[in-house]
C-alpha cells in the first residue's frame, strides 16, 4: 500500500506541469470588456494586425533648394529694399551660392481611389520657408547680411511606384498636419494598402494606456510602443507618450487597442519630441585632400551648421480631434480635387 501511495504522489508534479503547459491561450481581455482603451501589452499575437498597419505607412523624403546671396557689411540693405529692388540680386551680392536642405518623415496611406492616393502626415516635414534671412551684427543689425530664396522643392514617397513626386493637397502649419496626394496611372492604386482600422478618439485615452507606434525612424520601417501621459493636454490638441523618438518618426500613426485584440484604433499621430537646438562652426572637409589629423590647426573655409539634440522619451502627438477638424476645414477643397476621405475621418455620408 505504501508503494502505491508513493507512485501516486510521484506522478502529481507531472500532471500539474502538463496542465500548465496546456493552458497557453490567454483571454483577449483580462478582467472583461469595459469599452475603454487597454493598458499594458496586449495578450495574444498582434503580428497580423501590425503587418497590415505597416503595409499602409509610407516613407517620404523632401529636398529643397535655395539660391543664397551674401551682402557686404557696408551695403546697408534692408529686407524691404531687397524685396522692392529691381536690380538683380547677383549684382548686389558679395557672394552667391546654392544649398539644399533635406527632411524625411512618415505618412499614412488613408485613401486609394480609382486613379489617386492620399497620405496623411506632419506639416513640418514638407513646410519649408520661401525666404531665409540673416542680419549683420549690431550696430547694423537692421540690415541684411544674407538671404536665401527657395527655387525648388521635391516631395517623394519611396514606396510609391517610381518614387514620383507628391502634391500638397492641404496643410495646417499650426496644428502640424498635411495631406499629400498623387494622381496615379489608372488601375495601379490596388498595389498599395490603405489603412483599414477606425480613427478612434484621443479624448478617451487615460493615463497609462498602451499604444503602438509605426513609422520610419532613421529611414527604417519599425514598430515601437509607448505609454500615454498627461491626457489633460488633449483638449489643447496634443498629448504625450514615452516612446523613443528618432528623426523620421514624425507622422507615424499611434495605434491603441480597445477591449483586446484585434480591435486596433488610430488615436493620434506622432508630431515631435522635446529637443534643444545649437548652431556650431563646421570646417569644410574634402576627402580628396587626405585624412583629417586631430590637433593640426585648420586654415580652410568655415561654415555654420545647425543640430537638434532630442530629449528621448518625451514625444508629442496630435489628437484625432485635431485631425477631424483639419479635414472638416478642407473637405470641400479635397472633394473638388477628387479625394473622398469621409470614410477614414468617420464623416456621416
Amino acid at each position: 500500500m505504501r508503494l502505491k501511495a508513493f507512485r501516486y504522489l510521484a506522478y502529481m508534479p507531472l500532471i500539474l506541469l502538463a496542465g500548465c503547459a496546456a493552458g497557453t491561450d490567454l483571454p483577449a481581455v483580462v478582467g472583461g470588456a469595459d469599452g475603454k482603451y487597454d493598458s499594458g501589452f496586449p495578450h495574444g499575437n498582434s503580428g497580423p494586425q501590425l503587418a497590415a498597419v505597416a503595409a499602409s505607412i509610407q516613407k517620404v523624403d523632401v529636398l529643397v533648394f535655395y539660391n543664397t546671396f551674401e551682402f557686404p557689411s557696408g551695403s546697408r540693405l534692408s529686407l524691404d529694399s531687397i524685396r522692392s529692388s529691381k536690380s538683380n540680386l547677383s549684382n548686389l551680392a558679395l557672394n552667391t551660392n546654392v544649398f539644399s536642405e533635406a527632411a524625411g518623415g512618415t505618412t499614412l496611406l488613408i485613401y486609394t481611389g480609382a486613379d489617386r492616393i492620399a497620405l496623411l502626415g506632419c506639416a513640418h516635414v514638407v513646410d519649408f520657408p520661401d525666404t531665409l534671412v540673416s542680419y549683420h551684427p549690431p550696430p547694423d543689425d537692421q540690415f541684411v547680411s544674407a538671404i536665401g530664396l527657395k527655387v525648388r522643392q521635391q516631395i517623394n514617397a519611396s514606396g510609391i511606384r517610381g518614387g514620383s513626386e507628391l502634391e500638397v493637397l492641404a496643410i495646417d502649419s499650426k496644428d502640424d498636419i498635411v495631406l499629400l496626394g498623387k494622381t496615379m496611372e489608372a488601375g495601379t492604386t490596388h498595389e498599395y494598402t490603405a489603412f483599414s482600422y477606425p480613427l478612434g478618439k484621443s479624448e478617451e485615452l487615460e493615463w497609462g494606456n498602451f499604444v503602438y507606434v509605426l513609422g520610419f525612424p532613421m529611414g527604417q520601417r519599425m514598430v515601437g510602443h509607448g505609454i500615454v501621459s498627461d491626457p489633460a493636454r488633449i483638449g489643447k490638441g496634443t498629448f504625450l507618450i514615452d516612446a523613443v523618438f528618432n528623426e523620421g518618426y514624425s507622422g507615424a500613426p499611434l495605434i491603441a487597442i480597445r477591449d483586446g485584440l484585434p480591435n486596433f484604433e488610430m488615436v493620434g499621430m506622432v508630431r515631435s519630441a522635446a529637443a534643444t537646438e545649437r548652431i556650431y562652426l563646421l570646417p569644410e572637409y574634402d576627402p580628396s585632400k587626405g585624412e583629417h589629423i586631430p590637433g593640426i590647426p585648420y586654415h580652410g573655409t568655415i561654415t555654420t551648421a545647425k543640430e537638434k539634440n532630442i530629449r528621448y522619451g518625451i514625444t508629442f502627438s496630435t489628437t484625432t480631434a485635431s485631425l477631424r477638424k483639419f479635414y472638416s476645414q478642407h473637405r470641400d477643397h479635397l472633394i473638388s480635387k477628387g479625394y473622398y476621405l469621409d470614410e477614414f475621418f468617420s464623416v456621416a455620408q
